[in-house]
């Protein structure tokens, strides 16, 4: 199954999403580094969800220069990779989960990494589908746009979901060019009257400099890393 990805030049490098899928965007900063990203979003964000049938067509519209990208030039991204990831965990995967700078502190003392998107009004979210998480958020932040809506719904679902124990975090710091390094000892957790409730147990090993880690471009809150695994393993080493 194929769908039509549209790929855009952004200010700082590509960003990539498919009319059928909304709220599945990936951004990078090469359009091979942002197919491999959507790839990975597009096997994620159908995982565990009914399979939508491709639908948008490409279409070129003469004397205006506007082409909407050609069909199936980054849409090769077959379902069955979103079974083929989960299969893949012999291998350490890498995630990107920001934390908010006012709880940076709390995050490495109690050992754990949160995010909000509504916090405690979204309830205990395990078990839930992208779709049922959906209707929580927006009734949580009823003044966003729809696609906002679509997006949070699946980096929540990601969280509670896709991220592993053993999988490996890197929570960039804003206010410096500190990440920190840790490995997710436990499932998903609730901890509703405490700073960002929806949680998951790490293990902060390390940290390390951006600099001396692959461009970190995405401003989503949870995304993969997984392209990037080969450059970081050796975060790993003791």
């Amino acid at each position: 199954m194929r769908y039509l990805v549209v790929m855009h030049k952004t200010g700082t490098g590509y960003c990539a999403g498919a009319p059928d899928v909304p709220g599945c965007v990936a951004a990078g900063a090469t359009r091979e580094e942002t197919e491999a990203l959507f790839r990975e979003a597009l096997a994620f964000h159908l995982e565990g969800e009914p399979i939508p049938e491709p639908r948008a067509q490409a279409v070129e519209v003469d004397g205006y220069n506007v082409v909407i990208e050609e069909t199936g030039r980054a849409a090769n991204a077959i379902v069955g990779e979103a079974g083929q990831l989960r299969e893949r965990k012999a291998m350490t995967m890498y995630w990107v989960v920001r934390a908010r700078e006012d709880i940076q502190d709390i995050v490495e003392r109690d050992a754990f990494i949160g995010i909000g998107f509504g916090g405690d009004e979204l309830g205990d979210l395990s078990g839930l589908s992208r779709r049922e998480i959906r209707p929580l958020v927006e009734g949580a932040r009823p003044d966003r746009k729809a696609r906002y809506y679509w997006t949070a719904a699946g980096q929540l679902w990601r969280f509670v979901n896709a991220i592993e124990e053993g999988d490996c975090l890197l929570t960039p710091h804003k206010r410096t060019r500190d990440v920190r390094i840790g490995l997710v000892r436990g499932a998903y957790e609730f901890k509703p009257g405490r700073p960002r409730p929806h949680r998951r147990p790490v293990d902060w090993i390390r940290t390390a400099s951006r600099d001396d880690l692959p461009p970190i471009r995405s401003q989503l809150t949870v995304f993969s890393f997984q392209p990037y695994a080969d450059e970081l393993a050796w975060l790993l080493r003791p």
